[in-house]
C-alpha cells in the first residue's frame, strides 16, 4: 500500500469548504504521481517515454465531507493488474482516521506513438504488486 499525507487547500473546495467532488479524483492523482516517481520521472516519462498510461474508468463513492484546512491520509491499494491495465483503489481517511471516501482508477499502458495498448512493463508490474499486499481493501 501507498499512503499519502496532505491537506485540503482552497482550491479543492466548493463555496461551503468541502472537497469540490470532481477536486476528490485530482487528490486521487496526486497519490498516483507521488507513486509513479518512484518508478520514473513523470516529466521524463512524458517528455521521453515510449508509453502513456491513460485513465480509461474512474469512479467515486463519498461517506463523510473533507474540509478546508483538514489533514487527510490516502492510502492507495492494487486491486487487480492484467497485460496491459492495472486498477488502482484509493481510500481517503479524514483528521479522525474516518473513511471519508474511495476512488478507483483504471489505467491502460499505451504506445506513445500507435496509442495501442502494450504489457504493464516489468518494473512497473513489479511495484504494483508491492501494492497488492494488504487486506484492507
Amino acid at each position: 500500500m501507498h499512503k499519502y499525507e496532505t491537506v485540503i487547500r482552497l482550491h479543492h473546495t466548493d463555496a461551503a469548504g468541502i472537497v469540490y467532488f470532481a477536486n476528490l479524483f485530482v487528490l486521487a492523482h496526486e497519490c498516483y504521481e507521488t507513486f509513479l516517481e518512484k518508478w520514473t520521472p513523470i516529466g521524463q516519462m512524458i517528455e521521453q517515454g515510449q508509453l502513456v498510461i491513460p485513465i480509461a474508468h474512474a469512479e467515486a463513492d463519498y461517506f463523510e465531507p473533507l474540509r478546508l484546512s483538514e489533514n487527510i491520509r490516502i492510502d492507495m491499494a492494487l486491486t487487480s493488474i492484467g497485460k496491459s491495465s492495472f486498477e488502482l483503489q484509493h481510500l481517503f481517511y479524514n483528521t479522525s482516521s474516518k473513511l471519508s471516501a474511495t476512488v478507483k482508477m483504471i489505467h491502460v499502458i499505451r504506445d506513445r506513438s500507435t496509442g495501442k495498448p502494450i504489457d504493464v512493463p516489468e518494473d512497473l508490474a513489479a511495484m504494483l504488486k508491492e501494492l497488492q499486499d494488504d487486506d484492507n481493501l
